[in-house]
């Protein structure tokens, strides 16, 4: 091959090695902001700082987002980050209920944004079955966001929890088809992570509930303790 030809082949070449690296060491700066960003939510739900420290790392964790989409386009993980920090800001830092309520919606349509991208992702569907019930809307969108978090993420331990604080705070707010979804998470976690359930119904006042429940045969000991008898089973 003669040397011209050499590098009009060579050209192109080196051309599309340098989009690669621009867009891999792009996407790996995008990770890396959202890594922060995850550990700024893991902070900002776990500590018990100063107002002024959390509203500063809030802001902190919105700058990481906003880099990471600059960075990155829409990558499914940055909206669902930025849905997570819109809601814990409405539900720790609203001043009033129309700005919760603001904020909560903007946290929704962050998830919907995610779900777009990545639509069997159970976290996402549950994310915006909590926002949606914080809300207080238990339309048609919650409905199917508690039945895709059923379908797509059974067995996984967090989605069961949330969907799980959802039924014990709303209760008969949620229609029947719901509840039977989040009672078939129920029976799951309590096989999988059963003192975690416990532990969930006594914060929200409902183990009278689960200890009436023969699912709940594994807490027997802690409901004996609480002061709750599991049912006894008929004979058969």
């Amino acid at each position: 091959m003669k040397r011209r030809n050499r590098y009009l082949v060579a050209i192109p070449l080196i051309a599309l090695l340098i989009v690669l690296a621009t867009v891999s060491i792009r996407w790996g700066l995008a990770s890396l902001d959202l890594w922060r960003a995850a550990e700024i939510l893991e902070q900002l739900e776990q500590s018990s700082l100063a107002l002024e420290s959390k509203e500063a790392l809030l802001l902190r964790g919105f700058k990481h987002v906003s880099n990471a989409q600059a960075m990155g386009g829409g990558h499914a993980d940055a909206f669902n980050r930025q849905g997570r920090l819109l809601y814990w800001q409405a539900m720790n830092l609203a001043e009033d209920w129309g700005q919760r309520n603001q904020l909560l919606d903007q946290a929704a349509e962050q998830y919907r944004e995610a779900l777009k991208v990545r639509p069997g992702w159970p976290y996402f569907w549950a994310n915006l079955a909590v926002a949606k019930a914080e809300r207080g809307i238990f339309d048609g969108e919650f409905r199917k966001a508690i039945r895709r978090t059923v379908e797509t993420g059974p067995w996984e331990p967090r989605v069961q929890l949330q969907l799980i604080q959802v039924d014990f705070i709303e209760q008969q707010r949620l229609d029947r088809r719901s509840r039977q979804y989040i009672e078939q998470m129920l029976g799951n976690a309590l096989q999988t992570q059963p003192l975690k359930v416990f532990d969930l119904a006594s914060d929200l006042e409902q183990l009278a509930r689960l200890c009436t429940m023969n699912e709940a045969s594994v807490l027997a000991s802690q409901c004996r303790t609480a002061g709750y008898a599991l049912p006894v089973s008929s004979p058969s």
